[in-house]
């Protein structure tokens, strides 16, 4: 069995509150068995020595508990993690209203270094956040960790109402979490817009006619949210933050905390306009940003060049 080897608490600087970390030692890896492993999967950490006991490591806060292993973090991951989510609860819960946070500490798991096969950062049907790492100009291991922070806390809101079983539900949800993540996280320089505006790069698509029509992603999200990711995250969260500046934040947490199916009549009763008329209104409003935005078309040019290996969805091909 595991066993506790160290345990400590710290005072975690500017947050005032106390963070409990630990070190768990377990049993030696054998290496041939690491060895075959890796030859048959991806797994993070497999290019590393196996010689010595692999070790996990944690960190709890009053809202979350962080954990890993020494193969895949440091400690200093785990420390600027919990302190980073810490940050974000308190600013999240500004956002959407203390009522919404849930009453239970959030898992936060990272998992090491973003490989080509071994997916993407998500959260399982358990609630847990799974983070991997990426360099250091895409945020690290934190890149995305407002966005997922988001998701992970209206899981119960998912469960209770068994809403991602809705019309538009996956959309606005998604949408949700990244107009969230970069209004309350807004220096991180993770995907979709990296280290470039977000409005020539959620607008760009739209001016260069490569946009995907949000009819066409709320109807088949399932098919196109991760094959066209760099479309439909920012298209997304621009289409709420379009009615958060159109009609209001509350309007935003009337549809995506609707306790009945978000249908578009639903949405459309919120808004007291179609549906289709909102999309048309969200169209010319990010057109707009997009052109009032300083060399908006040399920005958006250098974004395209610098992820030139991009997989752009079309009309025609795609949808």
């Amino acid at each position: 069995m595991e066993t506790d080897s160290q345990s400590r608490e710290a005072q975690a600087g500017r947050h005032g509150r106390r963070v409990r970390r630990y070190v768990r030692q377990s049993h030696p890896a054998r290496p041939g068995l690491i060895a075959a492993l890796c030859s048959i999967t991806l797994v993070a950490g497999c290019g590393e020595d196996p010689a010595g006991p692999a070790v996990q490591i944690f960190a709890d806060s009053e809202h979350f508990h962080f954990q890993s292993t020494s193969a895949l973090a440091t400690q200093a991951e785990l420390d600027e993690g919990i302190s980073r989510a810490e940050e974000l609860w308190n600013a999240i819960g500004t956002f959407v209203g203390v009522g919404r946070l849930p009453n239970r500490r959030i898992t936060v798991r990272l998992d090491g270094d973003k490989r080509d096969r071994n997916g993407g950062d998500h959260i399982d049907d358990r609630g847990v956040v799974h983070l991997l790492r990426r360099g250091p100009a895409f945020g690290g291991y934190f890149g995305a960790l407002a966005h997922e922070i988001v998701h992970a806390l209206r899981y119960d809101y998912w469960h209770q109402y068994d809403s991602w079983s809705w019309p538009n539900f996956p959309f606005l949800d998604e949408g949700f979490a990244e107009f969230v993540a970069m209004q309350v996280d807004p220096a991180k320089t993770g995907f979709p817009y990296y280290w470039f505006n977000p409005d020539v790069v959620a607008g760009h698509w739209l001016a260069r006619g490569e946009s995907i029509p949000p009819a066409t992603l709320r109807d088949r999200h399932r098919e196109l949210n991760t094959k066209c990711e760099h479309q439909a995250y920012p298209l997304r969260a621009y289409w709420l933050l379009y009615i958060e500046q159109s009609w209001g934040r509350q309007a935003v947490l009337d549809i995506v905390y609707a306790e009945v199916p978000t249908t578009d009549e639903f949405i459309a009763n919120v808004l007291g306009q179609d549906i289709e008329q909102v999309d048309d209104g969200w169209a010319a409003w990010l057109l707009s940003r997009y052109a009032a935005a300083p060399g908006a078309d040399a920005e958006a040019e250098e974004f395209r060049s610098h992820f030139d290996g991009i997989y752009v969805c079309r009309v025609g091909t795609d949808f």
